[in-house]
């Protein structure tokens, strides 16, 4: 490990990728604001988590109507066999 690295992990400080760069930010602010790009960076973050939200409670509304209907499909299924074993009689 590099002095720097050495220093930035016992600074408690992030060390990101292979070249072992520290990243720090004086205050919330400018951790929010990520050096010009906060608008980007947290755009993305909030685009992606959203898609993937929206993703999720499709894929659970698909599923319960899915059931639904194999239900609803189920009891048809059952009501016709009842009604031709009456016929059968």
């Amino acid at each position: 490990m590099r002095n720097f690295e050495r220093v930035c992990r016992e600074a408690g400080v992030l060390v990101f990728g292979h070249s072992g760069f520290c990243m720090y930010w004086n205050s919330f602010s400018d951790f929010l604001h990520m050096g010009g790009y906060g608008l980007y960076v947290w755009g993305s973050f909030g685009m992606t988590a959203l898609v993937m939200g929206v993703e999720t409670w499709l894929a659970v509304r698909r599923a319960r109507i899915v059931r639904q209907r194999l239900a609803r499909q189920i009891k048809l299924s059952a009501l016709e066999a009842a009604r031709q074993q009456e016929k059968t009689k």
